[in-house]
Protein backbone atom coordinates (compact mmCIF):
# COMPACT_ATOMS: atom_id res chain seq x y z
CA UNK A 1 0.00 0.00 0.00
CA UNK A 2 0.94 3.52 -0.74
CA UNK A 3 2.02 5.35 2.39
CA UNK A 4 -0.60 7.34 4.12
CA UNK A 5 -1.14 10.49 3.31
CA UNK A 6 -2.61 11.44 6.44
CA UNK A 7 0.12 9.68 8.72
CA UNK A 8 2.83 11.67 6.84
CA UNK A 9 1.15 14.85 7.50
CA UNK A 10 1.41 13.83 11.52
CA UNK A 11 4.55 13.02 10.91
CA UNK A 12 5.27 16.88 9.57
CA UNK A 13 4.74 16.75 6.28
CA UNK A 14 4.53 20.23 4.88
CA UNK A 15 2.17 19.24 1.98
CA UNK A 16 -1.26 20.89 2.81
CA UNK A 17 -3.96 18.21 2.88
CA UNK A 18 -7.67 18.63 2.05
CA UNK A 19 -10.43 16.27 3.18
CA UNK A 20 -13.85 16.19 2.56
CA UNK A 21 -16.83 14.89 3.53
CA UNK A 22 -19.51 14.52 0.93
CA UNK A 23 -21.86 11.67 1.02
CA UNK A 24 -24.87 14.44 1.16
CA UNK A 25 -23.46 15.88 -1.95
CA UNK A 26 -22.70 12.82 -3.57
CA UNK A 27 -26.52 11.68 -3.07
CA UNK A 28 -28.46 14.81 -4.47
CA UNK A 29 -25.61 15.24 -7.10
CA UNK A 30 -24.53 11.69 -8.49
CA UNK A 31 -27.67 9.87 -7.80
CA UNK A 32 -30.12 11.87 -8.17
CA UNK A 33 -31.21 12.30 -4.33
CA UNK A 34 -32.42 8.96 -4.55
CA UNK A 35 -34.95 7.73 -1.79
CA UNK A 36 -33.56 4.22 -1.32
CA UNK A 37 -30.25 5.36 -1.30
CA UNK A 38 -29.34 2.29 1.16
CA UNK A 39 -30.56 0.30 -0.69
CA UNK A 40 -28.41 -0.51 -3.90
CA UNK A 41 -24.58 -0.79 -2.82
CA UNK A 42 -23.22 -0.96 -6.25
CA UNK A 43 -25.22 2.51 -6.92
CA UNK A 44 -23.80 3.88 -3.45
CA UNK A 45 -20.26 3.09 -3.91
CA UNK A 46 -20.75 4.55 -7.68
CA UNK A 47 -21.49 7.95 -6.41
CA UNK A 48 -19.37 8.28 -4.04
CA UNK A 49 -16.50 7.33 -6.72
CA UNK A 50 -18.15 10.23 -8.73
CA UNK A 51 -17.79 12.37 -5.98
CA UNK A 52 -14.27 11.70 -5.05
CA UNK A 53 -13.41 11.89 -8.78
CA UNK A 54 -14.79 15.54 -8.80
CA UNK A 55 -13.84 16.63 -5.90
CA UNK A 56 -10.25 15.14 -5.40
CA UNK A 57 -10.47 14.94 -1.69
CA UNK A 58 -7.05 13.64 -0.11
CA UNK A 59 -9.33 11.32 2.69
CA UNK A 60 -12.49 9.21 2.10
CA UNK A 61 -14.45 8.98 5.31
CA UNK A 62 -17.38 6.69 5.40
CA UNK A 63 -20.02 6.76 7.68
CA UNK A 64 -19.86 3.19 8.76
CA UNK A 65 -23.55 3.56 10.70
CA UNK A 66 -25.37 5.55 8.68
CA UNK A 67 -27.11 2.51 6.34
CA UNK A 68 -27.48 0.70 10.02
CA UNK A 69 -30.02 3.53 11.84
CA UNK A 70 -31.60 5.22 8.28
CA UNK A 71 -35.38 5.01 9.93
CA UNK A 72 -34.92 4.05 12.80
CA UNK A 73 -35.98 5.57 16.19
CA UNK A 74 -33.37 7.14 18.40
CA UNK A 75 -33.85 4.58 21.29
CA UNK A 76 -31.74 1.88 22.25
CA UNK A 77 -33.77 -1.58 21.67
CA UNK A 78 -34.39 -0.22 18.08
CA UNK A 79 -30.76 0.70 17.66
CA UNK A 80 -29.53 -2.23 18.86
CA UNK A 81 -31.83 -4.52 16.81
CA UNK A 82 -30.62 -2.36 13.67
CA UNK A 83 -27.04 -2.55 14.56
CA UNK A 84 -27.13 -6.04 14.65
CA UNK A 85 -29.37 -6.31 11.02
CA UNK A 86 -27.67 -8.85 8.32
CA UNK A 87 -29.40 -7.33 5.44
CA UNK A 88 -28.06 -3.53 6.33
CA UNK A 89 -24.97 -5.54 7.30
CA UNK A 90 -23.95 -6.67 3.92
CA UNK A 91 -24.87 -3.48 2.42
CA UNK A 92 -22.29 -2.15 4.13
CA UNK A 93 -20.02 -4.99 3.43
CA UNK A 94 -20.54 -5.20 -0.34
CA UNK A 95 -20.59 -0.94 -0.55
CA UNK A 96 -17.00 -0.67 1.38
CA UNK A 97 -15.81 -3.19 -0.48
CA UNK A 98 -16.02 -1.78 -3.48
CA UNK A 99 -14.55 1.78 -2.01
CA UNK A 100 -11.76 -0.23 -0.99
CA UNK A 101 -11.01 -2.06 -4.12
CA UNK A 102 -11.22 1.40 -5.94
CA UNK A 103 -9.33 3.70 -3.67
CA UNK A 104 -6.96 1.54 -1.28
CA UNK A 105 -3.49 2.14 -1.76
CA UNK A 106 -4.70 5.80 -3.44
CA UNK A 107 -5.92 7.96 -0.75
CA UNK A 108 -7.06 7.31 2.83
CA UNK A 109 -10.01 5.43 3.85
CA UNK A 110 -11.70 6.18 7.49
CA UNK A 111 -14.67 4.92 9.07
CA UNK A 112 -16.48 7.33 10.61
CA UNK A 113 -19.03 6.69 13.20
CA UNK A 114 -21.79 9.34 14.71
CA UNK A 115 -21.18 8.39 18.83
CA UNK A 116 -23.66 6.23 20.54
CA UNK A 117 -25.04 9.56 22.79
CA UNK A 118 -25.84 11.42 19.25
CA UNK A 119 -27.98 8.06 18.10
CA UNK A 120 -29.22 7.90 21.31
CA UNK A 121 -30.95 11.21 20.65
CA UNK A 122 -27.88 13.40 22.15
CA UNK A 123 -29.73 14.50 25.36
CA UNK A 124 -27.56 15.19 28.53
CA UNK A 125 -29.29 12.55 30.82
CA UNK A 126 -28.03 9.12 28.51
CA UNK A 127 -26.94 7.13 31.43
CA UNK A 128 -23.66 5.01 30.98
CA UNK A 129 -25.67 1.69 30.68
CA UNK A 130 -27.32 2.67 27.40
CA UNK A 131 -24.17 4.18 25.81
CA UNK A 132 -21.98 0.83 26.58
CA UNK A 133 -24.21 -0.90 24.88
CA UNK A 134 -24.88 0.98 22.01
CA UNK A 135 -20.59 1.25 21.97
CA UNK A 136 -20.69 -2.44 21.93
CA UNK A 137 -22.77 -3.25 19.26
CA UNK A 138 -20.49 -0.52 17.30
CA UNK A 139 -17.40 -2.50 18.48
CA UNK A 140 -18.75 -5.77 16.95
CA UNK A 141 -19.43 -3.65 13.53
CA UNK A 142 -15.93 -2.00 13.65
CA UNK A 143 -14.45 -5.75 14.32
CA UNK A 144 -15.63 -6.83 10.91
CA UNK A 145 -13.47 -4.64 9.16
CA UNK A 146 -10.55 -5.25 10.93
CA UNK A 147 -8.58 -7.18 8.12
CA UNK A 148 -9.91 -4.35 5.69
CA UNK A 149 -6.92 -1.80 4.69
CA UNK A 150 -8.63 1.02 6.49
CA UNK A 151 -6.55 3.77 7.40
CA UNK A 152 -8.19 5.43 10.66
CA UNK A 153 -11.35 5.19 12.58
CA UNK A 154 -13.08 9.05 12.47
CA UNK A 155 -16.30 9.73 15.61
CA UNK A 156 -18.18 12.87 15.37
CA UNK A 157 -20.12 14.44 17.90
CA UNK A 158 -22.94 17.01 17.04
CA UNK A 159 -23.52 19.79 19.58
CA UNK A 160 -21.13 21.76 21.74
CA UNK A 161 -17.30 20.57 22.17
CA UNK A 162 -17.96 18.88 25.63
CA UNK A 163 -17.68 14.63 26.43
CA UNK A 164 -19.46 13.62 29.81
CA UNK A 165 -17.34 10.89 32.43
CA UNK A 166 -19.65 8.16 30.89
CA UNK A 167 -19.14 9.39 27.47
CA UNK A 168 -15.04 8.88 27.61
CA UNK A 169 -15.51 5.89 29.26
CA UNK A 170 -18.35 4.50 26.86
CA UNK A 171 -15.78 5.29 23.71
CA UNK A 172 -12.96 5.00 24.84
CA UNK A 173 -12.98 1.16 23.50
CA UNK A 174 -13.81 1.90 20.14
CA UNK A 175 -10.26 4.17 19.99
CA UNK A 176 -8.42 1.01 21.66
CA UNK A 177 -9.80 -0.98 18.68
CA UNK A 178 -8.65 1.14 15.93
CA UNK A 179 -5.53 1.10 17.35
CA UNK A 180 -5.30 -2.86 17.90
CA UNK A 181 -6.05 -2.85 14.08
CA UNK A 182 -3.66 -0.70 13.34
CA UNK A 183 -5.68 2.59 12.31
CA UNK A 184 -5.27 6.10 13.08
CA UNK A 185 -7.99 7.90 15.10
CA UNK A 186 -9.38 11.15 14.86
CA UNK A 187 -12.56 13.23 16.41
CA UNK A 188 -15.01 15.95 14.92
CA UNK A 189 -16.87 18.21 16.60
CA UNK A 190 -18.41 18.93 14.17
CA UNK A 191 -20.49 22.11 15.52
CA UNK A 192 -17.96 24.14 17.12
CA UNK A 193 -17.37 27.66 15.81
CA UNK A 194 -14.76 28.96 17.96
CA UNK A 195 -11.78 26.27 18.21
CA UNK A 196 -13.04 25.78 22.11
CA UNK A 197 -13.45 22.04 23.63
CA UNK A 198 -12.51 20.34 26.67
CA UNK A 199 -9.70 18.66 27.47
CA UNK A 200 -9.84 14.99 25.75
CA UNK A 201 -8.20 12.53 27.80
CA UNK A 202 -8.93 10.00 24.79
CA UNK A 203 -5.92 8.11 22.69
CA UNK A 204 -6.30 10.72 19.55
CA UNK A 205 -3.94 11.94 16.57
CA UNK A 206 -6.43 14.15 15.23
CA UNK A 207 -9.11 16.61 16.03
CA UNK A 208 -11.25 18.14 13.54
CA UNK A 209 -13.41 21.46 13.90
CA UNK A 210 -14.89 22.08 10.63
CA UNK A 211 -17.23 24.98 11.79
CA UNK A 212 -13.80 26.93 13.00
CA UNK A 213 -11.89 28.85 10.58
CA UNK A 214 -8.39 27.27 10.20
CA UNK A 215 -6.92 30.92 11.82
CA UNK A 216 -9.08 30.11 14.74
CA UNK A 217 -7.73 26.35 15.17
CA UNK A 218 -5.33 25.31 18.10
CA UNK A 219 -1.99 25.23 17.20
CA UNK A 220 0.76 22.78 18.20
CA UNK A 221 2.74 19.98 17.30
CA UNK A 222 1.22 17.52 19.93
CA UNK A 223 -0.75 14.83 20.05
CA UNK A 224 -4.02 15.55 18.92
CA UNK A 225 -3.10 17.53 16.01
CA UNK A 226 -6.01 19.98 14.99
CA UNK A 227 -7.61 20.55 11.46
CA UNK A 228 -11.34 22.30 10.10
CA UNK A 229 -12.10 25.20 8.80
CA UNK A 230 -14.07 24.32 5.44
CA UNK A 231 -17.70 25.61 7.09
CA UNK A 232 -20.93 26.55 5.30
CA UNK A 233 -19.59 29.90 4.55
CA UNK A 234 -16.76 28.66 2.75
CA UNK A 235 -18.93 26.27 0.71
CA UNK A 236 -22.19 28.21 -0.07
CA UNK A 237 -18.81 30.72 -1.69
CA UNK A 238 -20.13 33.71 0.92
CA UNK A 239 -16.55 33.43 2.61
CA UNK A 240 -13.07 33.86 0.65
CA UNK A 241 -11.53 30.39 0.17
CA UNK A 242 -8.65 30.53 3.50
CA UNK A 243 -4.97 30.57 3.33
CA UNK A 244 -3.77 26.76 3.05
CA UNK A 245 -0.40 27.40 4.61
CA UNK A 246 2.09 24.85 4.56
CA UNK A 247 1.86 21.89 6.77
CA UNK A 248 -2.45 23.03 7.16
CA UNK A 249 -5.38 20.29 7.24
CA UNK A 250 -8.55 21.88 5.66
CA UNK A 251 -11.50 19.76 6.75
CA UNK A 252 -15.30 20.01 6.10
CA UNK A 253 -18.61 18.82 4.84
CA UNK A 254 -20.40 19.78 2.03
CA UNK A 255 -24.21 20.72 2.53
CA UNK A 256 -26.02 18.57 0.31
CA UNK A 257 -27.98 21.64 -1.45
CA UNK A 258 -24.83 23.45 -2.40
CA UNK A 259 -24.30 23.75 -6.28
CA UNK A 260 -21.34 21.75 -7.99
CA UNK A 261 -20.48 24.64 -9.62
CA UNK A 262 -19.62 26.71 -6.39
CA UNK A 263 -18.46 23.61 -4.87
CA UNK A 264 -15.75 23.40 -7.80
CA UNK A 265 -14.85 26.98 -7.66
CA UNK A 266 -13.87 27.43 -3.84
CA UNK A 267 -11.99 23.89 -3.95
CA UNK A 268 -9.94 25.38 -6.70
CA UNK A 269 -9.66 28.96 -4.80
CA UNK A 270 -8.97 27.04 -1.55
CA UNK A 271 -6.17 24.43 -2.76
CA UNK A 272 -2.73 26.66 -4.06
Amino acid sequence: MAESRLRAWLAGDPHALVWVEFEAYARRVFARDSDDWYADPTRYAGALIQAQGALASDCLSIDLLAPFVAGVAAEKSALLHALGDAQRAAFVDQALDALLHRFAGKLDVLLLLRTPADLLGGGSDIGFDDLDDVAAAVASILRRYADRPVAGLLIEKRGEGVLTADEVDAYEPLLSAARHYHWLTAWSFADVTDGVTTPLSLDLDLLLLPATPLAALPRGSGAPRCAGGLDDAFWSGQAAAPQLEPGALAYGRIPAATEPETVLSMLRALRP
